[in-house]
């Protein structure tokens, strides 16, 4: 698989504000939020689009985190162990919203033939403010290969020091060109 291609894939999908139950947390529901459809989901709300109108949801750019920030961020959907329905997952949400893959090896070894492991990825990004544990913003989970997981870090902190995103608050904007 194309490392590049899958980690652009995954932000395009995670940008569509389209309700995806599973794959979106809604910041006003229960944690976590359920996998299937309830037929109240609401779009969801990301900072995302640079020709939005400004001073909206949508208008505005995100903006770098402090360290502090980003373990808030992670640790909102990386729990030790958690329990939905009596049953009892570990380690985090992508284990729940993805247990299928998790349980897949042929599909780990697919998705991550290095290192064969499955790590969760979110959007917008754990070094953003509007991360996961923004009371505003919804986020994206998405089960990826270690690998590719690794790859996408290593882009995102080559971008910040390229474009001088390195303080807390430093906007930019995030434009999938395929």
């Amino acid at each position: 698989m194309d490392d590049q291609w899958l980690f652009w894939w995954y932000i395009e999908t995670a940008l569509d504000t389209t309700p995806m139950p599973g794959r979106t947390r809604p910041c006003d529901t229960e944690d976590p939020p359920l996998r299937d459809w309830t037929g109240t989901e609401q779009r969801k709300k990301f900072p995302r689009n640079w020709a939005a109108p400004a001073n909206t949801i949508a208008g505005n750019p995100p903006t770098r985190a402090t360290k502090d920030e980003k373990a808030d961020n992670r640790g909102v959907f990386n729990h030790s162990t958690f329990t939905v329905n009596g049953q009892q997952y570990t380690r985090n949400y992508c284990r729940y919203y993805y247990e299928d893959r998790y349980n897949d090896p042929g599909y780990i070894r697919l998705v991550d033939p290095k290192y064969q492991e499955l790590q969760c990825d979110e959007y917008p990004f754990a070094s953003t403010k509007q991360g996961a544990n923004n009371e505003f913003y919804d986020y994206s989970l998405r089960a990826l290969g270690r690998q590719h997981n690794g790859l996408q870090g290593s882009a995102l902190n080559s971008f910040y020091t390229k474009y001088r995103v390195v303080n807390p608050g430093d906007p930019f904007w995030v434009m999938i060109d395929p």
